[in-house]
């Protein structure tokens, strides 16, 4: 795994950032390069946007407006303490005060840079999941070519952001997210065939008729972007305290439920993957 060169230079725009960390990828070899670590309030303060710097962790995100620009500017003022004061770096400036009668730019490194800029591409796939250590979140954005930023959310509220290819490997961290107990891969499908509309799930919910989720631990929202409509598509994974899996999809005003497995959730993952890597050879 590639650790980034730790180093600050003046960037004019985060388009070179990006540049300079995609050709060291490429030339690394690596399935993965970690381009860094930012917390909430720092990803506030570069972006200046709550829309574009979300999702956030339970601690920023339960935050009036005024307690998150308040923690932001602390997090830049933590920067300023350290000297990482100097660079103005175009999308990663952020004033901050650094004595009586001035004030400065914060000073990224360029993986930084680059995970900043690459965050405001369309996001291709999102798995938000909560259980018992919270809610947490796995994001896939298209880079170029086959590679993609993955950025993923801790219930603490730091996002890790790297350069990945959808293989093997990132299948495995994908599946991980979800928190699936030990035994999972050798449950079968359970017996579950079920298709409600919303008021019907509704009515289902308070008169027992959503028995066979009562012993969910984990839920998973997955919602991955259609390449032939560009509709999203939604899906509720319900891992249950046994291991067991039961997959609802939401679709025509209608939540259909299934039994489904660990396999059939890889299955379904290598399906997204070969189907986007054959929009992207088509040019789409």
């Amino acid at each position: 795994m590639t650790q980034p060169a730790d180093t600050t230079i003046d960037l004019a725009d985060g388009a070179e950032a990006v540049r300079l960390v995609v050709d060291d990828y490429r030339t690394s070899g690596d399935d993965v390069l970690n381009l860094g670590m930012l917390t909430d309030e720092e990803l506030f303060a570069y972006t200046r946007d709550l829309e574009e710097a979300a999702p956030f962790g339970l601690w920023f995100g339960r935050l009036e407006e005024v307690e998150q620009q308040a923690a932001a500017l602390g997090a830049v003022r933590a920067r300023a303490v350290r000297g990482e004061i100097g660079a103005d770096l175009g999308l990663a400036e952020v004033p901050v005060e650094i004595a009586e009668d001035g004030t400065g730019t914060v000073s990224l490194e360029t993986p930084v840079v680059a995970g900043i800029t690459l965050r405001r591409n369309a996001i291709q796939l999102s798995l938000r999941v909560m259980g018992a250590i919270g809610e947490t979140w796995y994001l896939l954005r298209h880079v170029e070519d086959d590679i993609w930023l993955r950025e993923t959310v801790t219930t603490q509220g730091f996002h890790l952001l790297a350069l990945v290819r959808l293989g093997a490997e990132e299948r495995a961290v994908y599946m991980s997210r979800l928190q699936l107990p030990d035994g999972a891969r050798e449950r079968t499908a359970p017996a579950v065939s079920a298709s409600f509309t919303e008021q019907e799930l509704s009515d289902a919910a308070g008169t027992g008729g959503l028995n066979f989720l009562q012993d969910t631990y984990v839920i998973g929202n997955l919602t991955t972007l259609s390449r032939e409509s560009g509709e999203p598509r939604a899906r509720m994974i319900n891992v249950l305290h046994d291991g067991s899996l039961v997959a609802g999809d939401v679709g025509g005003g209608r939540v259909t439920y299934r039994g489904t497995t660990v396999a059939d959730l890889e299955s379904d993952w290598d399906e997204w993957v070969a189907t986007v890597a054959q929009t992207d050879d088509d040019g789409s």
